[in-house]
């Protein structure tokens, strides 16, 4: 059962319509890869001075336990090992050390992190299923009591492809096909194929 959610600001992200959509393959449902990698940056905002932070969240990251001060949600895997299951998903605040981490999560989930990759149709939808995968808990521990008067928050997120294989925009082979297969809009480029997607 899901309890209240903590004390904090929770996010919650929908991803493209286009990554939601499976295609029938034998008896399976074949889902596009979803982003792996999220850029989270908060922006506080007191009368007119502005202040930020931001999070790398690896939302294929696998633990056998628990990252400390995080509650990820967790999916069976396969393998043979006692513990069949993992932790999934990791933040860490970003700075100019951060490194992406290489996954295994095709390897012991036999897929692509997808949105139902938890075997439940709504998994992405659903912020209790995913919220350390599509979604953020900032605790907001790192901000100054009342004190410093009131403030307003705001987030940008922003998604990629650790894997470069695995971006949607590699399925596409003439710009004119984006729209059709994905309806998606290009504008601003020339006849040439984007390299690789950015969601936000």
């Amino acid at each position: 059962t899901w309890g209240q959610l903590k004390q904090g600001i929770h996010i919650h992200w929908a991803l493209p319509d286009a990554l939601t959509r499976a295609t029938a393959n034998d008896e399976t449902l074949d889902f596009p890869a979803a982003p792996t990698r999220w850029l989270l940056t908060r922006f506080v905002i007191r009368g007119t001075k502005v202040s930020t932070m931001s999070w790398i969240l690896e939302s294929d990251a696998l633990s056998a336990e628990a990252p400390d001060d995080q509650e990820p949600v967790t999916m069976p895997i396969s393998n043979e090992d006692k513990d069949n299951f993992r932790y999934v998903g990791h933040w860490q605040v970003f700075n100019k050390d951060w490194r992406s981490n290489a996954s295994e999560f095709k390897k012991l989930m036999g897929s692509e992190l997808n949105v139902a990759s938890s075997g439940v149709a709504s998994f992405a939808a659903y912020y209790p299923n995913c919220h350390s995968v599509f979604g953020f808990w900032d605790q907001l521990t790192d901000l100054k009591g009342a004190e410093d008067g009131p403030a307003n928050l705001m987030y940008a997120v922003t998604g990629w492809h650790d894997c470069p294989e695995n971006d949607t925009i590699k399925e596409v082979d003439a710009p004119s096909n984006i729209e059709t297969i994905y309806s998606w809009t290009l504008k601003g480029i020339d006849d040439s194929i984007p390299s690789y997607t950015i969601y936000n």
